[in-house]
């Protein structure tokens, strides 16, 4: 089993920028992007940390609207 982990997204809300200049949801697209063109693909992807910056629900929904696009499993 090949287990792929990311840790600490501090996602900020959409259109929100963290230290006013990183696009965390960018950034969390990219990755996920990534995830995708690994060969081979890993199983299932562990998410661990901290996954909005500040605890916002609109960061965590910005967040959970970006994993739909991965094909590995996410947990």
């Amino acid at each position: 089993m090949l287990i792929a982990q990311i840790s600490d997204l501090h996602v900020m809300p959409k259109g929100k920028l963290a230290y006013e200049r990183v696009d965390t949801a960018g950034m969390l697209r990219n990755a996920v992007a990534h995830l995708n063109r690994l060969d081979p693909r890993p199983d299932v992807v562990l998410i661990t940390g901290d996954l909005a910056d500040r605890g916002e629900p609109l960061a965590y929904r910005t967040c959970a609207r970006s994993w739909p696009g991965c094909s590995c499993r996410t947990t």
